[in-house]
Formats: structure tokens, sequence, C-alpha cells
């Protein structure tokens, strides 16, 4: 279609929702495909199945997954990786201990490092895997006991941010440089909280929404430039949400699913555009989880495990940011809730 008929395009990773002006030939929208039915778009299509293996057929990098609450609500060392190429599963090295309600991040050189777990209390601790080696070892203990934190790698440093010593909810924010294994205590995030969904952007890591208690989820939306060491208050989510999956869609726009909503499961996506600095309209998420991990391979997001309507899941669902559309994946063999999940080796 070109842009005499055409004066504007969709813009992808939005979910339609925004457009911008084509001055040259633009490329014919990606047809909407799948049944009408939010809920019955979940079903398989062979063409959208086609889309994904060209989305990720260039991906050399697994999803990792490892942790959370196991059987019986037993913390759990599983480990174990996506390939979005084979679409398979495999299971790893076992975590050196059992842990859930933490955060994972990925160094610059491919360790994984995981802090601030349950198991069954906040802890110092944390640990890496080298995938050269193929093991974990424990590293440095942070300067504060957590659980519930946001953690993100960036600049060849992973920071650990908020999340709640066992009493009350913590700003306290600290960094383990990778090279040296050495934490640094941090400007503390303005806001304390914990269960907050956590985004890397360039030079600037956003915790989204979280909690001061249980039940009672935040709006707040907060910017760390690492560059300057400053935070910044951004405009609040348009549904408070904790316990959340946060994904982040060509380096620009935060996809946030499922979590607690102020009186239940949240049943919106919520989708923040870091370029215009606003939220965009909410989508109707048809199945919402607390407690699922996210992760995006190019256009898709993995939403993995987690816990539903109907109780705890261990399903593997795909979401097209550019068409809306669900896809079963291949279930994680061993996918608890609260688990970590990132892009690993």
């Amino acid at each position: 279609m070109d842009a005499k008929k055409r004066k504007t395009q969709l813009i992808p990773g939005t979910g339609g929702l925004v457009k911008r002006a084509v001055a040259t030939l633009a490329t014919a929208a990606i047809p909407r495909l799948g049944r009408e039915s939010p809920v019955e778009e979940f079903a398989a299509n062979t063409f959208l199945l086609m889309d994904i293996a060209a989305h990720c057929r260039n991906a050399t990098e697994h999803i990792v997954v490892c942790g959370g609450y196991g059987p019986s609500y037993a913390w759990t060392k599983g480990f174990y990786t996506f390939s979005a190429d084979r679409n398979t599963w495999t299971r790893g090295p076992d975590m050196l201990v059992g842990r859930s309600c933490y955060g994972g991040a990925r160094a610059d050189d491919g360790r994984i490092f995981v802090f601030g777990a349950t198991m069954p209390g906040p802890q110092y601790g944390g640990c890496v895997f080298d995938p050269v080696g193929n093991r974990w070892t424990e590293t440095p203990h942070m300067h504060q006991a957590r659980r519930r934190a946001g953690v993100a790698g960036l600049n060849g440093r992973i920071f650990v941010i908020g999340g709640a010593d066992g009493l009350a909810p913590l700003s306290a924010c600290e960094a383990l440089a990778v090279d040296t294994l050495e934490w640094t205590v941090t400007l503390p995030m303005p806001t304390a909280k914990y269960g907050m969904g956590v985004a890397t952007i360039g030079h600037c890591i956003y915790t989204i929404g979280g909690s001061t208690n249980e039940d009672t989820p935040l709006p707040t939306v907060e910017k760390l430039d690492t560059a300057t060491g400053t935070w910044t208050a951004l405009p609040p989510m348009p549904i408070a949400v904790t316990r959340m999956a946060v994904a982040v869609i060509y380096d620009r726009f935060i996809w946030v699913l499922g979590g607690l909503g102020p009186e239940d499961l949240n049943a919106l996506i919520e989708i923040f555009d870091t370029m215009r600095n606003m939220w965009l309209e909410p989508k109707i998420n048809p199945a919402p989880r607390v407690g699922a991990s996210a992760v995006a391979v190019g256009s898709m997001i993995y939403v993995i495990g987690g816990y539903g309507r109907r109780g705890r899941t261990y399903q593997n669902e795909i979401l097209n940011t550019d068409t809306l559309t669900w896809l079963p994946g291949p279930d994680c063999p061993n996918c608890p809730d609260y688990a970590a999940a990132v892009i690993g080796y």
C-alpha cells in the first residue's frame, strides 16, 4: 500500500496504539490473524507461528528461568533455558539453594546474577551462573537483606533496588560491579516499595508500580538515570499494580502484564512510551496472572508461569505486540511462580 493511499503507519510494538506519518512507500500492515474473541486468540495459528519463527530466527540467546515456588510452595533450585529458535526447553545446573521472590539480570559478559530472595525470609546473599563453566557460585553479600527487590543489569553493574526487609518496604539501592564483585551503595529510590516491575532502556532503569504492603498496589513510576545518578518521577500508571510481569519492546515501550490491581488480578495490559513519556490506552489481558515472568524477543513477549484465576500455571504464552495476538508456547517443565527470567547466553 503506497503513501498516497495511506498517510499513517502503525508503530511496531504498540499493539496498534501509536501511528506515525509516512512519506515513502509503506509495507502492508500485518494482518490481525486469530479469532475475534481475545480468549480464543490463544489458539495456535500457523501463520503467526511462522511470524514468530521469522522474529526469532536471529536470536542466539536463550530465555533463562530459575527458582521460584515449586510444588507444595517449596523454594526450588531449578534452572531452565528456552530456545526461541528451537522452541524447546533444556534443564541446566540447579542453583546452590532454592529461591523465590527475587530478581535476576544478565551481565554484559553473559553471566547471570540473582539477588533478593525469600528462603524463607529476606536474604543478603546472591549467586551467579557462569555459562562458560556451566556452574553457579555465591556472590559477596549485599549491604541490605531483602526480598521482592528490583534487579537490573546495566553498564557493568547489577543494581538491586528497593524490596522489603521482612518488616517494611525499602528505598535502599546498591550496585555490584561485575568485574570486581564489589558492592556500592547508590542513591535510594524516592519511594520505598517492593514487588515492582523493573525495566532498562539506554542508561536508565525504570521502576513501575509495586506496593508498600501485600494488599495496596502503587501507581508510582520512577526512573534512575545511571549516568547522572539521579531519580525522576514519571507519570503514574493508569491502574496501580504490583507483582506484575514487565518486558521492553524495541528499547522504547514498557509492557506491564498482569499482577495484582487494587481489587483483583489486573486484567489490563498497560504500555508506557518512554520516548513520549506517557501511558498508552490499556488493552485487555484475557488471562492475567500474578508472579509471572516475562521476556521480550523481538516483538514477542514470552509470559511464563505465575498464578492465575485457576491457580498456578506452567504455561508459556507468547504475545505478538504488533498484532495483540496470543499463542501457546511449550510449557516450562517445572515453571513455578515468582521465579526470575532473563535473556541468557
